[in-house]
């Protein structure tokens, strides 16, 4: 049993970690990530050797390019929204003013806002006051020629644009991967409740009047490296632990149990008991510890090697499937 993080941690780090604790092997982006995870661990008496750090994949682009100076390359520049930061309708109406603005004084460039989902659509994330719709209550259906919206996936965008504007999206990481520099806006000012904290050390805040003026910072190669940005083959390494841990398993022939859960009836009742139904579903469905070994396919090769094979070569798929197979069996 694998999990990890999808993006950049930046709040609710005990809380979500102790979430994950259970699982045989806990994926982590970051140098900085498994320091603190490990302390965390540590003290609370917990074994941090399930952490496995693996880099943060999205800024590990399989073409990675050298990052490039603001001016020297594309004139476009994208800005990347987010769901959910900022909250406010003030301050999206503030952001989409001043790209507005920049793109009244700057024709010459194509301003591409590309909120996350379009009008009415949802994701994860119930998202208020939509860009596209907020900009209509605001400036009515007109807007300069070289202002628009766009949807899709990010990558083609990062292929075309010169610099990458935001608030505290992941997206900048990407950019980053890509060659394409970034500005983390402080406009709104810098604050956990925005998430910007996060890139306060990256040497990469700055603010519109910047974008204005021309001075895009660079971003700290130290804290890139610090926060996971394209580490080399580090789903090597999770892929290794995977695999010594199912050939142990299967020379024992059976399933070791799972690391204990901090959240037990003495620590905590309310959590442990509102997810008894779930423990016990689950319970049910896990083989029993003395089962026999692992079914073999028609090629004598076992399931479990399949299994890793497929966590090498297409672990996005491997964790779909597996997701979609146990929740399955819970039904």
């Amino acid at each position: 049993m694998v999990t990890g993080y999808n993006g950049v941690v930046y709040e609710k780090h005990l809380e979500g970690l102790l979430w994950r604790i259970g699982f045989d092997l806990i994926a982590v982006n970051s140098a900085n990530d498994h320091a603190v995870f490990s302390r965390h661990l540590d003290a609370l008496g917990m074994d941090s050797r399930v952490l496995v750090r693996t880099g943060l994949l999205l800024a590990q682009a399989s073409d990675h390019r050298p990052l490039i100076t603001y001016g020297e390359g594309p004139r476009d520049i994208l800005f990347a929204t987010q769901a959910v930061v900022p909250r406010t309708r003030a301050e999206r109406a503030y952001l989409l003013t001043r790209l507005r603005q920049l793109a009244e004084i700057q024709p010459d460039r194509l301003v591409i806002i590309k909120p996350r989902t379009r009008p009415h659509e949802q994701t994860f994330h119930v998202e208020k006051h939509h860009y596209e719709t907020l900009y209509v209550d605001l400036f009515g259906a007109e807007r300069p020629s070289n202002l628009v919206f766009a949807y899709g996936a990010l990558s083609p965008f990062l292929q075309r644009v010169g610099l990458l504007v935001t608030v505290s999206s992941t997206a900048l990481l990407e950019g980053l991967a890509y060659g394409v520099p970034g500005v983390a806006l402080t406009d709104l000012g810098v604050k956990e409740s925005l998430g910007n904290h996060f890139f306060a050390l990256s040497g990469m805040l700055a603010s519109f009047d910047d974008v204005l003026d021309g001075r895009v910072p660079h971003p700290s190669p130290e804290w890139l490296r610090l926060n996971g940005f394209a580490e080399q083959d580090r789903i090597g390494a999770l892929v290794q632990h995977a695999q010594t841990l199912l050939e142990y398993q299967e020379e024992l022939g059976y399933f070791l149990p799972l690391q204990a859960a901090y959240y037990t009836p003495r620590r905590a009742r309310f959590i442990y008991e509102s997810s008894l139904p779930l423990r016990q579903a689950w319970e049910t469905s896990r083989p029993m510890n003395g089962s026999s070994k692992r079914k073999k396919n028609k090629n004598g090769t076992s399931t479990l090697r399949r299994k890793v094979a497929k966590l090498r070569h297409s672990p996005s798929r491997f964790f779909v499937d597996a997701i979609r197979n146990r929740l399955t069996r819970l039904d």
